[in-house]
């Protein structure tokens, strides 16, 4: 299997550093979707070399036209106007972190070269971890005789 990566120009060219050369486990869910899509197109895992999203035509897609046409009105459409596709990253990073993956498995999923580009570029952090860490520490510092009251 050749691993590229469809630039702007809309040629397959060579993956941009090492650390794109890599292999992610996906949920099942969206293991069912990508079947179901690759089927309609009359293809299957066994076909490595496949695109799998191309344009109406099967051709790979061209990034202006899908831009304009499908990313900029779904974003619209989820009230997330100014979103840019490459904000995925850091969405991807921030969720990571949120669900407790740990920093070396983050980096790796994101092709990172350094675990500091991953927390220090990339995650971001939200009033939900900030909520827990409060209430975690909190919980750590409650003075003994807060905490026998509380658990009475």
């Amino acid at each position: 299997m050749r691993q590229r990566q469809l630039a702007r120009s809309r040629r397959l060219e060579a993956l941009k550093t090492e650390s794109s050369r890599r292999r992610l486990a996906l949920p099942g869910w969206l293991v069912e979707e990508l079947t179901t899509l690759l089927a309609r197109r009359g293809l299957t895992a066994a076909d490595t070399d496949a695109l799998v999203l191309v344009n109406r035509d099967g051709n790979p897609l061209d990034y202006a036209h899908w831009r304009l046409r499908t990313w900029q009105p779904a974003c619209r459409a989820a009230g997330l106007p100014a979103l840019r596709f490459h904000d995925l990253r850091s969405m991807s990073a921030t969720a990571l972190v949120a669900v407790g993956a740990d920093v070396k498995t983050a980096q790796t999923r994101l092709g990172h070269s350094t675990p500091s580009m991953t927390l220090g570029i990339y995650a971001r952090a939200t009033a939900d971890a900030d909520r827990r860490a409060a209430e975690a520490i909190g919980n750590l510092f409650r003075p003994l005789r807060a905490r026998s009251a509380h658990t009475h």
